[in-house]
């Protein structure tokens, strides 16, 4: 994200919080489900806010991979050592599945007007 600097009027980049980050997801996701029922809406926000924080925590866990990589190494005792996953590859591919399961669901609520035809379906209409 970029902000202009109020002295100087000078883009400079932000870093924001997860917090913020996490609200501005949530945001984004409340405008797609803007024009639906407010009974639906009080049921998907859990879901939403559970995806907005899914969706940053694997954010964050992709640039740990990214910085610290797949492995690490580990020494138990004098003779045993070896390499092992690093535990936020596990914590990513945990997270990535509950954010499908998330996702799947709130996708039933999208209004029809903001669902984009499938290349399958089309096919299919032919």
């Amino acid at each position: 994200m970029v902000r202009k600097n109020a002295v100087n009027q000078e883009e400079a980049p932000v870093i924001l919080t997860k917090d913020e980050r996490i609200l501005a997801e949530e945001a984004r996701l409340w405008k797609i489900f803007d024009v639906i029922d407010n009974n639906i809406k009080n049921f998907l926000a859990g879901f939403i806010q559970n995806a907005a924080f899914i969706q940053i925590t694997i954010q964050d866990l992709q640039a740990a991979i990214n910085q610290e990589g797949y492995y690490e190494t580990y020494q138990n005792g004098e003779n045993q050592s070896g390499r092992k996953p690093n535990l936020h590859v596990q914590m990513h591919k945990d997270y990535s599945k509950a954010f499908e399961g998330n996702i799947a669901l709130l996708i039933k609520y999208v209004p029809p007007t903001l669902r984009k035809d499938s290349k399958l379906n089309a096919l299919k209409k032919k």
